[in-house]
């Protein structure tokens, strides 16, 4: 059984969701943990807009579409197939049109 749950992103707007009957990363099951992890990871990429974030190993999208709005492309890569269904599934639900996930 697929069982969800939300999680809050950078800007406490966009709702994310992962799939926790499969592995997950133990951060995101710390909401306050995350809005700082996200805050300091867009800090630290300092995005100016024209750029192509590659978010790898990027699970649901949760980090890269968290900045995805502050860069010009964002491309995630992940190797198992139900994560990439929910980032896209993400993405389309808070209306993040320049991601791509593989």
């Amino acid at each position: 059984m697929l069982w969800l749950e939300r999680i809050r992103a950078l800007d406490g707007a966009k709702i994310f969701r992962y799939d926790k009957s499969k592995e997950v990363n133990v951060m995101e099951e710390d909401l306050y943990f995350m809005d700082e992890a996200l805050r300091l990871a867009a800090e630290a990429a300092d995005l100016k807009g024209g750029e192509v974030l590659m978010d790898l190993y990027c699970g649901t999208g949760t980090i890269g579409l968290s900045m995805a709005g502050k860069a010009g492309k964002l491309c995630g890569v992940e190797i198992v197939a139900s994560a990439v269904d929910c980032a896209r599934e993400n993405a389309a639900r808070n209306g993040i049109d320049n991601a791509e996930f593989f």
